[in-house]
């Protein structure tokens, strides 16, 4: 090529390549939106403990007669599974859903 040919050829490859460059860059949106996720958390249960007991055999003694230790044995037990029921209920609190 001679020197004619490289000065036509020097402005149109100059404003082909300026051409290239100006390409717009593509707006970009962002969308920013909150969503809920509900997540099951557990929590420790929360729940006063039952005062320990006073049973009838306590203050049994080794005179009191059959009948009245049998009674105190029959109300210790009356004793024991209300004391059972009521640690019952407060357990099915915490495990309850």
């Amino acid at each position: 090529m001679n020197m004619r040919g490289w000065v036509l050829w020097l402005p149109i490859m100059a404003l082909l390549q300026s051409g290239c460059s100006n390409t717009p860059v593509p707006e970009v949106e962002y969308v920013y939106e909150s969503i809920r996720v509900e997540v099951p958390i557990s929590e420790p249960c929360k729940v006063e403990m039952l005062p320990i007991p006073e049973y009838a055999t306590v203050h049994l003694k080794k005179s009191d007669s059959d009948f009245d230790k049998i009674k105190a044995l029959v109300v210790e037990r009356l004793q024991r599974t209300g004391t059972e029921r009521e640690l019952r209920a407060l357990l099915s609190v915490c495990i309850a859903p």
